[in-house]
């Protein structure tokens, strides 16, 4: 099996709260966020797709 990497950038005071809520649940940063992403990516397909969308607009995308 291939692992692919993802990655995003974080403000210190997030950062510092994906770390509390890690310590509190005695979880690695990976493991906590890979089990965050595989949820969302289940209530997607569950949905038939049409939560993607609606969840992408959320947020205010740039590229790079």
């Amino acid at each position: 099996m291939v692992y692919r990497v993802v990655s995003t950038k974080l403000t210190e005071e997030e950062h510092t709260k994906l770390l509390d809520i890690c310590n509190k649940q005695g979880c690695t940063p990976s493991a906590l966020i890979k089990d965050s992403i595989m949820k969302k990516i289940n209530e997607t397909e569950n949905k038939g797709g049409m939560e993607s969308t609606t969840f992408l607009e959320k947020f205010n995308h740039k590229r790079l």
